[in-house]
């Protein structure tokens, strides 16, 4: 993987990243009786897409910080 190929994936990460931090859910609520268990579920999952999140930008933060060191 060339540098240039690097840049642009972390570029459309980043675009991924902001992406998904401006979309709120769409769609019907479901009864009453379901929303309970769908909320704990929504909670769990958005913790681990979370701290996926996070690990990605620390492993990019990191990758920059390497690069200038080279760099310079």
């Amino acid at each position: 993987m060339t540098e240039e190929h690097l840049q642009e994936f972390i570029r459309i990460v980043e675009e991924w990243i902001r992406l998904y931090r401006s979309v709120g859910v769409a769609g019907r609520l479901p009864g009453a009786e379901r929303r309970a268990e769908l909320a704990v579920l929504h909670e769990q999952d958005a913790f681990y897409v979370q701290d996926l999140i996070d690990k990605i930008e620390t492993l990019m933060r990191e990758y920059e910080k390497k690069k200038k060191a080279i760099e310079t």
